[in-house]
């Protein structure tokens, strides 16, 4: 599937606004998905939120972190991963 596939076939509103993106930037997205995809796909739950909670301490720690920009991330793929693990990354989120 590629990125228009997504679009079209995605009822979230937020993801539809993705249409007002020029083609060049819409393949840029699509290519950084496939990769981050392409990183994680093998990974088990627990590697997951092991890479997780690193990324949230490398930010931590350059003073990048913000919460509220992976919140949003988090409920753009809300429907894209397990309730479980949806849960369990705002539990640590929240605990910050």
């Amino acid at each position: 599937m590629n990125l228009n596939d997504f679009i079209e076939n995605n009822p979230n509103p937020k993801v539809k606004e993705l249409n007002n993106m020029d083609e060049q930037t819409k393949k840029e997205a699509e290519d950084t998905a496939k990769e981050l995809f392409d990183k994680y796909k093998d990974m088990d739950q627990n590697a997951l939120m092991n890479e997780f909670i690193s990324e949230v301490t490398r930010q931590k720690q350059q003073g990048t972190f913000d919460k509220n920009k992976i919140i949003n991330m988090l409920n753009s793929v809300k429907s894209m991963i397990p309730e479980q693990m949806y849960n369990q990354a705002l539990s640590i989120l929240n605990s910050i």
